[in-house]
């Protein structure tokens, strides 16, 4: 199993990290800054507290826009909290991100799943397209695209 790269010098990093499946993904193995940390909370509008050996991170999820009419509906921030309250993650900085202010950008995995990706597979974001995020760009518009053809979750009728 492949891990992921190295963080850049100066970058916050855990000592321990786990060999998630998900970290894997062709599209964020070449990034750097790497944090690993457990869920603590998720805000109303899907930002996640995560506790880390650095202290508390408020992170967001990279390349993708939960937002539906101008709010991410309950069933969204149910899933995203049903997915991650409590559990370990790894948040990966995509290598396009320049200086940034909380909350943080991050591409989210669990050991089993790519957050980001999971959440516009089962139709409950969809990819930004306006993102500087680019690296996972691709793998998010593919799932995109399956989840409109199956009319999952807001692509229902």
């Amino acid at each position: 199993m492949q891990q992921a790269n190295p963080p850049a010098p100066g970058t916050p990093q855990s000592t321990a990290t786990p060999e998630p499946v998900a970290v894997s993904a062709a599209c964020a193995r070449q990034n750097s800054g790497v944090l690993q940390g457990q869920v603590a909370r998720v805000d109303d509008l899907g930002t996640l507290e995560v506790n880390t050996s650095e202290g508390a991170v408020r992170a967001r999820f990279a390349g993708i826009n939960l937002f539906m009419d101008g709010q991410p509906g309950e069933k969204n921030l149910q899933a995203i909290r049903d997915l991650l309250l409590n559990q370990t993650v790894l948040l990966v900085r995509d290598q396009s991100t320049g200086l940034e202010t909380p909350p943080l950008s991050r591409y989210i995995f669990t050991r089993e799943k790519f957050i980001n990706d999971e959440l516009v597979r089962l139709g409950l974001a969809e990819r930004s397209p306006d993102s500087v995020e680019q690296s996972c760009a691709a793998v998010l518009q593919l799932s995109e695209q399956k989840a409109r053809s199956a009319r999952v979750g807001m692509w229902e009728p």
